[in-house]
């Protein structure tokens, strides 16, 4: 629905903070809007993206195996109090946090990770042994094996569709970039009475730009500006012969 209520054009007069949308969501804007449409949309989302984003990276943390954590409870219902407070299987949490840190650059600077990786190190090293947590009805007996499987598969399903990006929010700073011209021979050679020209045009930037090309003849013998085909995703009017 954000995406949605997202309009294709905004005018711009500072740098938007554009958002990186998970996995998911990701992947539902993009059969939607499509790979240029999106781009533009998450530069300028709208409040609704951004809510439902920070609910899904907020839903995302909250299924981490950490004490706590509505993931530290889905791991004592799978593995039973012994086997998840046991030290092999802390050591082991607590290296796949350390890897992941290392992964989204929480030791790079400060980024949205860094009180994240602090956070859930510190519960496993505190809280990560404490066999009174949580407080689990028959916590020695854990799930059947054919449960235990499902709702593995269901965890990582969900762990990985959800996964956010490694900066979730970020300044564009390239918003106001110039037009970006590319032509496609430096020499041209006439054969038969004619050649032809290709010019790309490029616009990098998230704001509207005006460009136009002049057409000067006569300049090495008598020309003609015979067609101007412009090709992009918009029509537009076939252009008459010019003549100089």
């Amino acid at each position: 629905m954000g995406l949605n209520l997202t309009p294709d054009i905004v005018p711009l007069l500072s740098t938007p903070l554009a958002v990186e949308l998970p996995l998911i969501i990701q992947l539902i804007g993009l059969s939607m809007e499509g790979e240029t449409a999106l781009l533009l949309k998450t530069s300028w989302a709208h409040p609704l993206t951004r809510v439902g984003m920070t609910l899904t990276f907020l839903g995302w943390v909250s299924l981490l195996p950490i004490p706590t954590f509505p993931g530290g409870r889905i791991l004592i219902a799978r593995m039973g109090i012994p086997e998840a407070r046991s030290g092999s299987t802390q050591v082991m949490l607590l290296l796949v946090v350390l890897l992941f840190a290392f992964l989204f650059g929480a030791f790079a600077g400060w980024n949205i990770w860094v009180p994240i990786v602090a956070l859930t190190a510190s519960l496993l090293i505190t809280k990560g042994s404490d066999p009174r947590l949580p407080i689990v009805l028959d916590d020695f007996k854990g799930l059947p094996e054919i449960d235990h499987r499902r709702l593995g598969v269901i965890l990582f399903m969900s762990f990985m569709l959800a996964l956010p990006s490694q900066i979730p929010f970020y300044e564009d700073n390239y918003w106001d970039e110039e037009i970006i011209w590319k032509i496609g021979d430096d020499k041209l050679s006439i054969e038969e009475g004619w050649f032809n020209q290709t010019i790309t045009v490029s616009n990098p930037s998230l704001i509207v730009q005006d460009w136009e090309i002049t057409y000067l003849g006569g300049l090495y013998g008598s020309s003609n500006l015979s067609e101007l085909d412009c090709k992009s995703e918009r029509k537009y009017p076939k252009l008459p012969a010019l003549e100089q």
